[in-house]
């Protein structure tokens, strides 16, 4: 009961910030009425109820489709900070961790972000149920933890 609890609490915080990133393109000085927000969360949880309960295999191709935009946005933000350092652009290391907010409200939005991320693990249970041969599931495993390490 307690895991069914803390994962629905942990997919509404998820919904949650998805709808404040999302609603800062239109409200970039102020937020949003609260509606707004709720709304948003509603629409996602009522398209991947739709989406599971119709085409299930579909489900798996967004995970994928999902996965792959992730490491590409984490390949440019590489690429760039890359180019950036090989121009000399090495002012911001300087100042380390200079002015920063000790909030804790800011410090939880972060871990929310991190443990959103490492939740990723929770879809290993989901793919290998579609895996046809589940002893492929040690070179998938190697090879994930390599790009994560590298990337």
């Amino acid at each position: 009961l307690l895991h069914f609890v803390l994962s629905g609490l942990r997919r509404a915080i998820q919904f949650l910030s998805f709808s404040r990133y999302f609603w800062r393109v239109f409200y970039e000085d102020s937020s949003p009425p609260w509606i707004l927000d709720k709304a948003v969360c509603i629409l996602i949880i009522a398209l991947l109820i739709t989406v599971i309960a119709l085409r299930p295999s579909l489900t798996l191709k967004i995970i994928d489709a999902v996965t792959v935009a992730k490491l590409v946005a984490l390949g440019v933000v590489i690429v760039i900070g890359i180019v950036h350092l090989a121009k000399g652009k090495t002012e911001n290391l300087e100042v380390g961790f200079e002015g920063t907010n000790p909030n804790p409200q800011l410090w939880g939005e972060a871990w929310t972000n991190v443990l959103w991320a490492y939740n990723g693990w929770n879809v290993v249970c989901i793919v290998l149920g579609e895996v046809k041969n589940p002893r492929d599931l040690s070179k998938i495993i190697a090879i994930a933890m390599s790009i994560v390490t590298v990337f």
